[in-house]
């Protein structure tokens, strides 16, 4: 995880949930920079997720869009696409 000034990446996650968990992990292992929003701590993350259309966690926004859940094949796009970029 990184600084929110600086990270690509945000996992919009709350307590409780395993596939957050599992974004986390995946996330720290192909040492992609992002930030955690706690969506039931942070009214504004709350307010972000329900924008982007979904009711639930894990969600994950980068530069190129978002999407919900774990999904290790389109982390792995994630991935290609922001090393892609430096």
């Amino acid at each position: 995880m990184t600084d929110a000034a600086s990270a690509p990446v945000t996992l919009y996650s709350q307590p409780g949930c395993g596939p957050c968990v599992g974004v986390e992990a995946y996330l720290d292992r192909a040492q992609i920079p992002f930030q955690i929003r706690n969506i039931r701590e942070d009214v504004e993350a709350a307010a972000r997720v329900a924008e982007l259309g979904y009711m639930g966690t894990p969600v994950i926004e980068h530069p190129g869009g978002h999407f919900k859940g774990y999904d290790p094949e389109k982390l792995e796009e994630v991935r290609v696409a922001l090393f892609a970029m430096v």
